[in-house]
């Protein structure tokens, strides 16, 4: 992906409507035991990330990375059988299992990582 292609599409992301929060809460509601997702008032966060949360808490606006998602940052959700993928503004998308606890996820815009990372 060359600069001009990142560019309009980070500006193509930042400009579409976030997902229902309502709606984000019902397609991950049956993965959240699987995935000890934790749900605060405003995103969600991978148990990892917990503790880097709470200290941030107050201090700064946490932006969505690859442990937390904030509601208004997904800009694509899909279900099928196997997994749900959560897109998110920043260009992180989240693929999570609904078998497993393993959830891959990568930045669509990194010229560094090729391969998706997985989480278990």
């Amino acid at each position: 992906m060359n600069f001009a292609q990142k560019a309009i599409s980070k500006l193509y992301l930042k400009r579409q409507s976030p997902v229902n929060k309502f709606t984000v809460c019902d397609k991950i509601r049956p993965i959240l035991v699987l995935h000890r997702i934790s749900i605060k008032e405003s995103l969600f966060i991978f148990p990892d990330y917990e503790y880097v949360y709470e200290a941030m808490k107050g201090k700064k606006e946490l932006v969505s990375t690859r442990d937390c998602i904030r509601f208004e940052d997904i800009v694509h959700l899909d279900e099928t059988e196997v997994y749900v993928e959560i897109v998110t503004r920043t260009g992180f998308v989240h693929l999570l299992s609904k078998e497993k606890p393993e959830r891959t996820y990568f930045n669509m815009f990194s010229v560094t990582h090729n391969k998706p990372r997985l989480w278990k």
